[in-house]
């Protein structure tokens, strides 16, 4: 049949499925995922490829949904065709999470369809996705104000496995190979409902488009190949540019460039499911490029992009950090704040625990080892009013760490190591005095600290 031909072709010309390779097909019952099925059931043999398929149940539709995954199982069966399936309460997950229905579903779904992949050696999922999907993605993006990522639409095969192979044929040409081979497949009730942006634009957008040009599918294709290999570039561009780059350097590289490259860094350290909005994004931008070395943007997803003074990082924005304070009560490792204290008797210990690390910090603390017992240490958060003796002065913390340019965002992490008489160490600041009693102890012991940051 011409669609079996030109699938083919699809296939050979974007590499999407080699011999030897194991796909599972997303099999939901309904006609495009059924299309899907017998086209590559037909083509195995004579690409050397092997079909498996995997039905996902996410219990929203009830009865309905009951009887789409029976109905995929005997298909399968009919077939010859290895079938898994499997479930979940996605409106239950969906209300305990706070995503949205549709959201949560998909995460699910893909979540199961990768597990099944990797359970039974598939290193291909094939989904149904095709040209006229392909039109529907790019209007919807494109009314959003997307940018060249969502106008780039469905990509033939993602960098996860994930491949389309009824990509180039439309939603017409699949209806017709159903009919014309008095296929079977099960229809979701919820494709009527024109209050789900998606059927609106099937229904009513595309018959309209259609009046101006009737081979939309094409010419989205010619749209959306041409902004993916843009884009592509643009990424490829931005991933020369260092994590760490100073922002004078920043500053001078091309807008196109400098916004995938803030998005990447967003996506990379965010702790979120939260997307980078235009919006933040342009304005992160503009402060870069205006020179200001100082500034702090919140962001989605409660993340805050912030601009130290020579780089630009990405924290969790919170409004008050929680205060600590951790007791010091041997050698060894402590976890305080958003970083690690370690105490040793001796500094070779030290700086091989240093070296298993990214940076640090280090101090050396004495006392009278006269005294019985480990000394009181403790490390806590910084506080309000803090001071330490240095050169013979109280000093303010704050102000010592603003003279070194120590970052605003990590102040509050930071410990303050403290004994008896305060504070004698901050990381990054130079160690307390030692007082005339402590000067020449009877039997002075050293305990060797280091610091590292998560």
């Amino acid at each position: 049949m011409p669609i079996i031909r030109k699938v083919k072709k699809f296939i050979q010309q974007n590499s999407l499925i080699r011999s030897g390779d194991r796909v599972l097909v997303a099999l939901s019952g309904g006609g495009d995922s059924v299309a899907l099925l017998h086209i590559l059931h037909a083509l195995s043999r004579e690409l050397e490829f092997s079909v498996l398929a995997a039905h996902f149940n996410h219990r929203i539709r009830g009865k309905e949904a009951d009887r789409d995954e029976e109905f995929s199982r005997a298909l399968c069966q009919r077939l010859g065709i290895s079938f898994c399936s499997g479930s979940a309460d996605i409106p239950r997950l969906a209300a305990e999470s706070g995503m949205g229905i549709e959201e949560c579903a998909r995460e699910q779904r893909y979540g199961f369809l990768f597990k099944a992949a990797e359970e039974y050696g598939c290193n291909r999922l094939a989904t149904a996705h095709h040209a006229t999907d392909n039109v529907e993605t790019v209007l919807f993006h494109t009314a959003r104000g997307s940018g060249t990522n969502g106008i780039g639409g469905i990509a033939p095969m993602r960098r996860d496995g994930v491949i389309r192979p009824l990509l180039s044929c439309s939603r017409a040409e699949i209806e017709s190979y159903l009919k014309d081979g008095d296929l079977e497949y099960v229809t979701d009730s919820t494709n009527s409902d024109k209050s789900v942006t998606r059927n609106f634009i099937r229904g009513d957008v595309l018959p309209l488009l259609r009046r101006i040009n009737p081979s939309l599918e094409s010419a989205f294709e010619r749209l959306s190949s041409d902004a993916r290999e843009d884009e592509e570039y643009f990424v490829s561009q931005a991933e020369k540019i260092p994590a760490d780059a100073p922002l004078s350097l920043l500053a001078t590289v091309p807008m196109p460039i400098l916004r995938r490259y803030i998005r990447a860094r967003f996506d990379s350290c965010k702790q979120t499911r939260a997307q980078l909005e235009h919006q933040h994004l342009r304005e992160i931008c503009k402060e870069i490029v205006a020179g200001n070395k100082r500034f702090r943007i919140s962001l989605p997803g409660k993340a805050a992009a912030i601009a130290d003074g020579k780089h630009l990082v990405f924290i969790e924005d919170k409004l008050e950090a929680e205060p600590y304070e951790v007791r010091l009560t041997g050698f060894g490792e402590y976890s305080v704040g958003n970083g690690n204290i370690f105490l040793s008797e001796s500094e070779e210990e030290l700086s091989r625990w240093l070296e298993s690390h990214r940076e640090g910090v280090t101090a050396v603390y004495g006392y009278d080892g006269s005294d019985k017992g480990f000394p009181e240490l403790t490390a806590r958060s910084r506080l309000p009013g803090d001071r330490y003796l240095r050169g013979g002065i109280h000093r303010a913390v704050r102000k010592e760490l603003n003279s070194i340019g120590y970052p605003a965002y990590k102040r509050d992490s930071l410990p303050c190591l403290c004994d008896s008489d305060g504070i004698f160490w901050v990381p990054g600041l130079l160690p307390r005095d030692m007082g005339k009693n402590k000067d020449k102890p009877k039997s002075k012991q050293l305990i060797y600290i280091g610091y590292t940051e998560n």
